[in-house]
C-alpha cells in the first residue's frame, strides 16, 4: 500500500476508512473495486489490481487518481475480505461507472486533502492543479442517454438531481431564468460576490470566504447560458476586485481555482457580448492589468485564441498610448509598482501594435520606456531580432550600469544578451571573456561549465579551465590579454590567460570569496564523478565551518551517493548523521524522512556484509528512542516488525 499511494497518503485513506465514509461497495464485471466516497462531496472511486499485481484506481475528486479515496477502498475490501462478507456485483449502467467513464471530473479546484482534519497532519501538502473542465459529453455517455425515452430520461434527471444537490441547484437556476426572473438571479449574484469580502478565521488565524463559490459559477454559468452575456460583464469589474481581495485574505488562496472558473465565464460572455471588438480587447486587457494573482490565466488564453481585425488592435494601440502618457512614472528606484504596472501597460501596447502590422512604432516605444521602467531586456531583444548589433550592444551595456546594482538578475540577462550581440559582431574571445567575467564576480558550477563550454569553441579550454580553477583554490585572478601583467606567481598555471578584456566590468564592485571556494569546487567534484575529490572538499567545508552545517542534507546526500561504492563507510556515516538530525526534530514527518535515509543504511550495510552491525545499530537507535512511539513505528518497519494496515 505504501509503496502504491505513499505513506501520507496511505494514512489518510486510512483515517477515512474508519470513519466509515466508504459505501456500497461492489465489484465489477472485470473485477475492479467500485464504491462511494463521502469526502467534501461524495466521488466515485474504483480501483483495479494491474498485471504484475500493481494497483491502479480514478476517482472523481479533483486528485483523479491513487488518492486517499482509492486507498479507503482497498481498506474497506480488505475489512471485506477478514470478516468474510460477500461483495456485490455492479451492473454495467452503475451511475458511478458512468461518471468514471464519461463525465468531466466534479472540479471544485482543491482537494479535500485540505480539510480541517487533515491540516494538522500535514500542512505543507500542495492541492493538486485543476483537471480543465469540458462540456461536452462523452460519446459513451451520449449513446447511454439515448437509449431513453423522454419519460424515462426525466426520472433519470430527477433521481440524479436528488443525489446530487448541485445539479438539482442547477435546474432551479434554469427554472428561474427561464421564466425571465433574471434581476432576481443578478441579485443572488451580487449577494455571493460580497460575500468574497467576509472571511471565516479558523482557529490557526486562516482566513476563508463564506461565499459559496460552487453556487457563485453555477449562477454565472447560468446566465451565460440564458443569453445575459453583457449582464455577466457588466459584473465583471466587481467580481475581479472581490476575487483579489478574497486571495489577499487568504493564508494559502485555497480559493484561487474556483475563482479562476468564474473569471474563465466573464472572458467567455465578454465573446458573446453586444461589444463592439475594440471595447472587447479593452476590457480583457483590463482584467489582464488588474489581475493580482494570476485568476485570469485560464479565461484570458482562451480569449486570446480569438482572431481580431488589424482595425480593432490599431484602435486599441491608440487607446492605450493615451493611457500610457498619462500614468505615473516611476518616482525612484524603489517604486517597483509603478514601474511594474506601467511595464504591463506598454507591454499590452506593443502587443496592439504588433497586431495592427504597426511594427515600426515598436522600438521607438522600447527606447523611451527602458531608462524609464528599466525595461532594457525588452528593447534589446527587439533590436537583435533586427540585427541592429551595434544599437543592441550599447543597450546592453547602458541597461547593465543602470540596473545591475539594484536588480542583479536583470544586470545577468542582460550579460547574456551581451554576450549573443558580440559573437554576432565576431569577436569570439571577447564572447568568451564575457563568460569569465561573469565567472569571476559569481563563481558556481553553472558559469564554470559555461566558460569551460565557451572557451573549448575557441580551443582555449584547457588553459582557460586551469586558470578558473586556480581562481576557485587560489582567489588569483589572471590579467586580461592587453593589460599590464604582473610577474608569474609560484603555482600558477601554465600558458598565459588568452582572454581580451570583455568590456562588461561590474557597476559595482564585487568582494571576491574567501579562498578556497568548497562549495563550487564539491559541486564541480560531485559533477565529475570523482570520489577522491567530493571528499576533499567535502571535508575541508566540514572542517572549515562544522558549526554552521556548510552543506545542506541534499548536498551532503549527493556525497554519500557518489562516494557509496569507494568509501561505503563514510556514505553509511553521512547518512546515519542526517537520519539522527531528523529523528532529533521529534516530529512525525521527520521520522518518515529518516526512514529514508536509514533504508539506505540498511541496504549499503547488508550488501557489505554488516547485518550484524546493522541489527545493532537499529536497536541502538530503538532504545534511545523508546519514548518516540511514532518513531519506533518507522524502525519497527525497518526491521520488518510493520503489521497489516487493517490490523494496526
Amino acid at each position: 500500500m505504501e509503496n502504491w499511494a505513499g505513506l501520507t497518503i496511505v494514512k489518510r485513506g486510512h483515517t477515512y476508512q474508519r470513519r466509515g465514509v466508504v459505501a456500497d461497495l461492489a465489484r465489477t464485471a472485470d473485477g475492479a473495486l467500485l464504491a462511494w466516497v463521502q469526502g467534501t462531496r461524495r466521488y466515485a472511486t474504483q480501483v483495479s489490481l494491474q498485471p504484475h499485481k500493481k494497483l491502479d484506481s480514478t476517482c472523481t475528486c479533483p486528485y483523479g487518481a491513487t488518492c486517499k479515496h482509492a486507498v479507503a477502498v482497498v481498506l474497506d475490501y480488505l475489512e471485506y475480505l477478514k470478516k468474510k462478507i460477500e461483495i456485490e456485483q455492479a451492473e454495467d449502467s452503475d451511475p458511478r461507472l458512468i461518471m468514471l467513464e464519461g463525465e468531466a471530473r466534479d472540479d471544485d479546484g482543491l482537494d479535500d486533502n485540505w480539510d480541517d482534519d487533515d491540516w494538522d497532519d500535514d500542512p505543507d501538502d500542495e492541492p493538486p492543479a485543476p483537471k480543465s473542465r469540458s462540456r461536452k459529453k462523452a460519446s459513451s455517455t451520449r449513446s447511454y442517454l439515448q437509449e431513453h425515452t423522454k419519460a424515462e430520461l426525466v426520472d433519470l434527471l430527477e433521481s440524479i438531481a436528488d443525489d446530487h444537490l448541485e445539479i438539482g441547484k442547477a435546474l432551479q437556476d434554469r427554472q428561474t431564468l427561464s421564466s425571465g426572473q433574471t434581476r432576481k438571479m443578478l441579485q443572488a449574484v451580487r449577494q455571493e460576490i460580497a460575500a468574497l469580502s467576509e472571511t471565516d478565521w479558523d482557529d490557526h488565524g486562516y482566513g476563508s470566504p463564506t461565499a459559496d463559490l460552487d453556487r457563485l459559477e453555477e449562477h454565472l454559468q447560468a446566465l451565460l447560458d440564458a443569453g445575459q452575456a453583457d449582464a455577466l460583464v457588466r459584473l465583471g469589474p466587481e467580481l475581479q476586485e472581490a476575487a483579489n481581495q478574497a486571495i489577499d485574505l487568504e493564508h494559502e488562496g485555497e480559493s484561487s481555482y474556483p475563482l479562476s472558473s468564474c473569471l474563465v465565464l466573464v472572458f467567455q460572455a465578454l465573446l458573446q457580448s453586444s461589444l463592439p471588438p475594440t471595447e472587447q480587447l479593452e476590457r480583457a486587457v483590463d482584467m489582464e492589468l488588474a489581475d493580482e494573482y494570476s485568476l485570469c490565466d485560464d479565461g484570458a488564453e482562451k480569449f486570446w485564441k480569438n482572431k481580431f481585425a488589424k482595425e480593432a488592435w490599431g484602435a486599441l494601440a491608440d487607446r492605450l498610448h493615451k493611457r500610457l502618457e498619462k500614468s505615473e512614472s516611476p518616482t525612484g528606484e524603489r517604486d517597483f509598482s509603478s514601474r511594474y504596472q506601467r511595464d504591463k501597460l506598454s507591454n499590452w501596447l506593443i502587443s496592439a501594435l504588433a497586431n495592427a502590422g504597426r511594427n515600426d512604432e515598436i522600438i521607438p516605444l522600447c527606447q523611451r520606456e527602458a531608462p524609464i521602467t528599466g525595461s532594457y531586456e525588452r528593447l534589446i531583444v527587439n533590436l537583435m531580432e533586427k540585427k541592429r548589433w551595434e544599437e543592441a550592444e550599447r543597450w546592453c551595456l547602458e541597461g547593465i550600469q543602470a540596473t545591475e546594482s539594484t536588480y542583479p538578475g536583470m544586470g545577468s540577462n542582460l550579460r547574456q544578451h551581451l554576450r549573443t550581440v558580440i559573437d554576432k559582431r565576431g569577436d569570439r574571445l571577447r564572447a568568451v571573456a564575457s563568460y569569465a567575467d561573469e565567472f569571476f564576480h559569481h563563481p558556481s558550477l553553472r558559469t564554470f561549465e559555461e566558460l569551460g563550454k565557451a572557451a573549448r569553441k575557441v580551443r582555449q579550454g584547457p588553459v582557460v579551465e586551469a586558470w578558473a580553477f586556480h581562481y576557485l583554490e587560489m582567489g588569483q585572478r589572471p590579467q586580461p590579454v592587453g593589460t599590464k601583467r604582473g610577474r608569474k606567481r609560484k603555482g600558477d598555471p601554465q600558458g598565459d590567460w588568452p582572454l581580451p578584456v570583455s568590456g562588461m566590468d561590474q557597476a559595482t564592485s564585487q568582494r571576491v570569496p574567501a579562498a578556497p571556494m568548497t562549495d563550487v569546487l564539491l559541486q564541480i567534484a560531485l559533477n565529475r564523478k570523482d570520489p577522491d575529490e567530493v571528499l576533499k572538499w567535502y571535508d575541508h567545508a566540514q572542517h572549515r565551518k562544522p558549526q554552521l552545517g556548510f552543506f545542506s542534507h541534499a548536498s551532503s546526500e549527493r556525497v554519500a551517493e557518489a562516494v557509496k561504492q569507494v568509501y561505503p563507510d563514510r556514505s553509511i556515516a553521512i547518512w546515519k548523521e542526517i537520519a539522527e538530525g531528523y529523528i532529533a526534530r521529534t516530529e512525525v514527518k521527520a521520522y518518515e524522512t529518516a526512514g529514508r535515509y536509514l533504508c539506505l543504511v540498511k541496504d549499503l550495510m547488508i550488501k557489505n556484509r554488516q547485518k550484524g552491525k546493522w541489527e545493532d545499530y537499529l536497536k541502538q537507535l530503538r532504545e534511545g528512542n523508546r519514548r518516540k512511539p511514532r518513531c519506533v513505528d518507522v524502525l519497527d518497519r525497518l526491521a520488518g516488525k510493520g503489521g497489516r494496515i487493517i490490523d494496526s
